[in-house]
This record gives structure tokens, sequence and C-alpha cells, in this order.
């Protein structure tokens, strides 16, 4: 009796496992469901619905008016040919887990650096968008240290409720924002004063770290905007997409047949340990011109 009382237990036990472990993977396959499937689905129909309102005019031309009706937050939108990148731009970090309707979203928006103030017209515009597994947001940004990708698009489109533009990228880079892997780089900078040589100086820093030797001239008086997306090659690293404002008396096109991966490329100490390799030098954008290793700096 007391063994047969033992077995029906052991059969009760044995049940109840069974309809715990049924309910865990019923639990686990929703949300997994939920993340790869539903969740990017209701993003991808979220920002469709409002890419149809701002190309709605009849000719096909963007209308930014209409969706500051939606929300004033909305102070751009940004356009990479041949990515998923097709998104209004968001105002300051609040919405780094927001969508454009101000809900809670994983997926977040693009949206401004809080160093980017627009109305000040910033020589630098900063912006973030996170990197998304699906390919969505600012993922494919990565895809840029890729040389036959940049090849196929070396210009976009970005504009704001200030100005239209499309801009030529003139540097891909890796840096870390964790001083474990070494000195941080400090490429959120909006505003370099009223010296040229400041930005000249951030210019020669990123085109130094760029892994992509870039046929693209600056000068003093250009604009260029700021693309960061996290990376990771280490901990918090960030793959960097920086390109200037086409001028008003040049093509839109590039060269790209002069593109080519730069040999020595600037990194974070931490990469060398990592992959291996070592430091190139790196002077001043001052010291570097007048020794006749700057070709991309046309003096106004």
């Amino acid at each position: 009796m007391v063994k047969l009382e033992r077995n029906k237990r052991k059969v009760k036990i044995y049940n109840v496992l069974i309809v715990i472990s049924a309910l865990v993977f019923a639990i686990s396959a929703f949300f997994l469901i939920k993340y790869l499937w539903l969740d990017p689905k209701q993003n991808d129909e979220l920002y469709e619905d409002l890419r149809n309102t701002y190309y709605s005019r009849e000719n096909g031309e963007e209308n930014l008016d209409e969706l500051r009706k939606i929300n004033e937050d909305i102070i751009g939108w940004i356009r990479i040919e041949n990515t998923p990148v097709d998104y209004p731009v968001l105002k300051s970090e609040s919405y780094l887990y927001k969508n454009y309707r101000g809900e809670y979203s994983r997926y977040g928006s693009i949206f401004t650096d809080n160093s980017t103030q627009l109305e000040k017209n910033p020589q630098n515009i900063i912006l973030h968008g996170h990197h998304m597994n699906n390919g969505s947001m600012f993922a494919s940004i990565c895809e840029f240290a890729n040389l036959t990708f940049y090849k196929s698009n070396p210009t976009f489109k970005f504009d704001t409720i200030y100005e239209k533009g499309k801009w030529k990228i003139i540097s891909v880079f890796k840096t870390n924002t964790d001083p474990a892997h070494g000195e941080i780089f400090n490429y959120l900078i909006s505003d370099f004063g009223e010296k040229k040589d400041n930005f000249l100086e951030y210019i020669y820093q990123v085109r130094m770290r760029s892994i992509i030797d870039i046929p693209v001239d600056v000068n003093e008086d250009d604009k260029i905007v700021t693309l960061s997306t996290c990376s990771y090659e280490l901990n918090d690293f960030r793959t960097v997409v920086v390109a200037r404002k086409v001028r008003g008396n040049e093509s839109e096109t590039v060269d790209t047949s002069q593109a080519k991966y730069n040999s020595k490329t600037l990194y974070p100490d931490g990469y060398y340990k990592k992959f291996g390799g070592s430091k190139p030098e790196v002077t001043s954008f001052k010291s570097a011109l007048k020794e006749g290793k700057i070709d991309w700096y046309k003096r106004k």
C-alpha cells in the first residue's frame, strides 16, 4: 500500500512537471515569436505608415511639416539607399527607447545627440540609432566598413526642418566608449567654436581612424553629419560614419574608383590587443599638412 501511494505521488509530480514544462515552453515560444517576428513586423508597419505620410505629396516630395503635426520633436528625415534606413529623426536622447509616438520601444528612434542644437546651426549634426539584429534602425551603418558596400552607397540624403541636403561620406571608423580599451576619442562634438583649426583637427582625427581611404575633400567651412551605432568587435564599441554636406556648386557624385582600404587605420588600443597590428603615427592636422601628408584638404 505504501509503495502504491509513493508511485501515485511520483505520477502526480511527474504530471505537474510536464505541465510546468509545457507552460515554460509555450511562454518561451511566445516571447521568441514576439521578439523575432511580431515586434519587428509592428515596428516596420509603424514606420511604413509614417513614410506614407512623409512621401504623401503628389510628386513624391517630402513633407516634414505634416510629420510635425504628429510630433513636433520630429526635426528631420534620413534616407540611405540600399539599406532599411528611411526614418524620421527625433530631437534629443529621450528617444533612445521611444518611437516617434512617444511610446516605449526597444527599437527606439533615430535621434540627435544632446550636444546637437539644430536651431544654433551646428557644424556637426550627431545622430544615434540602435543596431538591431533584424537589420533595422542604424544596424546597416556597420556595413560601410566594407569597401564594396561603401562604393555602392557613397552618399545619402538627410533633411532637417532648417535645410535639405545630400551628404558625401568622408570617414567610417570603429571606436571605444570603454576606457578599458584605451583612451576614448571624443567624436561627439557639434560646435567647434570660432577657430577653424578645431574643426580641421577633428576631420584629421576621424580620417586617420577611417577604415576606408575616401576621395572626398573637406574645407573649414563644410558642414558634417555623424552617424553612430553600437558595434560588437569589443565591449561598448561604436561604428561611426561621418559625411559632409554636398556644396551648392558641386556634383553629388563621388568617384569611388579612387576609394581603397586604409592601410594605416588608427584603432583603439584594445582593438590591437585582440586582433593584432600596430598603431600608425598620428600627429596633428597642422603638422601633417606641413609635412604634405594630407590630400583631402582644399583651402578656401
